[in-house]
């Protein structure tokens, strides 16, 4: 589950003027659900979901059906447990294809810290609570928002009319850092962004602020760095750098969208005087990997990043290099050395060879 908000850098001025006015770049998000979030990855299964004739299924690295198509349905394993859902309700399997807790959640997330947050009711009611890997609830369904656990910190909110306080609890359920804040994220690398008075900063996991609200949007720390936006001092919307532990500035603000480092290279996106939008990669020195520009790209994940070039997406590797030669419709990450591709529109998943080890019929 992960919270739409302004701080996914989403909602900002270069991004709004991206999808308004750039015709060469057609969507700015991977059709598949698989960029990876913060420290949340996947568990090393080799098992991945596939649609076979309307019912999701897995299949193994080799191609082959291991748990047969009979949900509606099917996410990757966190720790153990997959989300699979059955007549509009969530529940768990475990890696035999085990219904391990029965399909009776409206809504729900991925394990994390050995516990899900989960609702039953509507998305208005909002009550979210936090289930053990037996689907027992531990901490009671008490928030009108709940995510989920990292570094022993949970992010949840109370709503009072239109308006949503942030605060944490522990894996016990007690609050630790009281619902204050307007808004908020996970916790990353022991810090969490939040929002005061209109402007985002860091706390630690007991509520301090490390490093004070100053920016005009913010991303969580990820090795060691983290992408934030200030207003430009002459220009009419943000641009975004990248800042350290010590609220040093080691990437000065100058684009136009920036991402979370993985494989210590991150994406970023740049807006031209014609309002034409690209993405490049850049090191952790500031450098640009390459002289490439992309009409869209993912983030790396295990070495590769999924990119597009006249339409067709391919991968390149952390050298900049393409690995493998753009053809796919469309490319997520790769996930324990296979990835989800899109070709002659059909889903597929490939090796980083680019060899096809499975595709739809």
């Amino acid at each position: 589950m992960i919270k739409t908000d302004e701080l996914s850098g989403q909602n900002s001025k270069a991004q709004k003027l991206v999808k308004i006015t750039l015709k060469n770049i057609v969507g700015l998000v991977i059709v598949f659900s698989t960029t990876l979030n913060g420290t949340e990855k996947p568990d090393p299964v080799a098992l991945y979901p596939v649609q076979i004739n309307g019912k999701y299924g897995y299949i193994n690295q080799t191609g082959q059906v291991v748990i047969k198509p009979q949900f509606d349905f099917a996410g990757y394993f966190y720790e153990k447990r997959a989300l699979i859902e059955i007549d509009n309700k969530k529940g768990y399997i475990d890696t035999t294809g085990k219904i391990v807790i029965e399909p009776k959640f409206d809504y729900a997330d991925n394990f994390s810290e050995e516990l899900a947050a989960v609702l039953i009711g509507t998305w208005d009611e909002s009550k979210w609570g936090f289930i053990n890997k037996e689907g027992q609830f531990v901490i009671d369904s008490l928030f009108n928002y709940a995510s989920r656990f990292s570094d022993n910190r949970a992010l949840i909110g109370y709503r009072s009319m239109e308006l949503t306080n942030y605060g944490y609890i522990n894996n016990s359920g007690n609050i630790v850092i009281k619902a204050q804040y307007e808004n908020a994220q996970d916790f990353s690398e022991g810090l969490a962004v939040v929002k005061i008075n209109d402007f985002y900063g860091y706390i630690d996991t007991m509520g301090n602020n490390v490093i004070k609200p100053q920016f005009f949007l913010a991303r969580p720390f990820h090795e060691s760095l983290a992408a934030v936006a200030i207003v430009h001092e002459t220009l009419p919307y943000e641009k975004w750098g990248y800042l350290n532990y010590k609220d040093t500035m080691v990437i000065e603000p100058q684009y136009d969208a920036a991402y979370d480092f993985y494989n210590g290279i991150a994406r970023v996106m740049i807006i031209d005087e014609y309002n034409n939008g690209y993405f490049r990669f850049i090191n952790k020195k500031g450098e640009y990997i390459n002289a490439a520009q992309y009409q869209d790209a993912s983030d790396f994940n295990e070495e590769y990043a999924a990119v597009k070039i006249q339409n067709k997406w391919g991968y390149i590797d952390t050298k900049g290099k393409i690995a493998i030669t753009p053809q796919f419709e469309s490319a997520a990450s790769f996930i324990n050395g296979r990835a989800k591709v899109r070709i002659n529109n059909k889903d597929a998943y490939i090796d980083k060879t680019g060899k096809i080890i499975w595709q739809e019929k």
